[in-house]
């Protein structure tokens, strides 16, 4: 089981999202994406695709499971449970995302820029 279908980790996603400022959450995650942006638009790839061992992502890897986390976790998963909150989540399996969505195949500055726009949707 993923840690995103249990109940206890929702719980505490929603009272947290209730209870701070949205505002604040949308500038901090605008501020996030920007972060991003800045310290790996002009990676080699020899940097993105660097793996400590075999095991460890990757920054590509990081950046496409941001892609896939923005739009198929995050955004769906608040919009949900602000939509219909007596529904169960669907699950997902992320790590298998990294081989079955050929993640380390893909275009590291497209797939940043996707993120980027991604999170500009999410917040918008």
């Amino acid at each position: 089981m993923c840690i995103h279908d249990s109940f206890p980790f929702l719980f505490f996603e929603m009272c947290i999202f209730i209870t701070m400022n949205h505002n604040k959450i949308i500038e901090q995650l605008a501020n996030n994406a920007d972060v991003f942006s800045r310290q790996l638009v002009h990676k080699l790839a020899e940097e993105y695709t660097y793996k400590p061992n075999k095991d460890k992502w990757c920054m590509l890897e990081v950046i496409c499971h941001l892609v896939d986390e923005e739009r198929e976790d995050f955004r769906a998963r608040i919009q949900s449970v602000l939509e219909n909150p007596k529904n169960q989540l669907p699950g997902f399996n992320p790590v298998e995302w990294v081989s079955s969505r050929k993640y380390i195949e893909q275009d590291f500055a497209a797939k940043l820029a996707e993120f980027e726009d991604e999170r500009r949707k999410s917040i918008a």
